[in-house]
């Protein structure tokens, strides 16, 4: 995981920063990155093949071909986890900060400052993230969540 010298320009305090690292560890906790290399595998694979099928000769300008094929495949899936998976590392995010004692409040504006469109921001179906006012909403729930928890362990199935 890595915070660049770009990111923490763009954040307010430590509590913002808390919530991105915390972000960037709901991914692992939730498992994403197993589930990515999975799906960067398989389509490296289907690529591979789909080419082979349609190269008409072999030997190792086909191989050379086949290979490139299944690297760009599988590179195009490890640049994005899913919308879904994004959701979910928010909300592990919420757990982590409030766990680590950062002020819930003071990391939830991190959605407000990486809101490009404004509060009618909506995400389109190429986007890897929800869109900033989704992500602002989901995270104020995760806070209630957080709050009305005693033990801070995620209550939500299948986390």
């Amino acid at each position: 995981m890595t915070v660049t010298l770009g990111m923490m320009s763009l954040l307010g305090s430590e509590d913002e920063v808390a919530a991105v690292v915390g972000h960037e560890f709901g991914h692992h906790v939730a498992g994403h990155v197993g589930k990515r290399r999975v799906r960067s595998f398989a389509a490296g694979t289907v690529a591979g093949t789909l080419l082979g099928a349609v190269v008409p000769f072999g030997g190792i300008a086909g191989w050379a071909l086949g290979q490139g094929a299944a690297q760009i495949g599988s590179s195009s899936t490890q640049l994005a986890f899913s919308k879904d998976e994004e959701r979910e590392a928010d909300y592990l995010s919420g757990y982590l900060v409030a766990r680590a004692g950062y002020d819930l409040d003071r990391a939830g504006l991190v959605w407000v400052r990486l809101t490009r469109g404004g509060p009618n921001e909506a995400a389109g179906w190429r986007d890897s993230h929800p869109a900033g006012p989704e992500r602002l909403a989901a995270w104020r729930n995760t806070i209630d969540e957080v709050r009305a928890s005693s033990d801070l362990v995620p209550r939500r199935p299948g986390r």
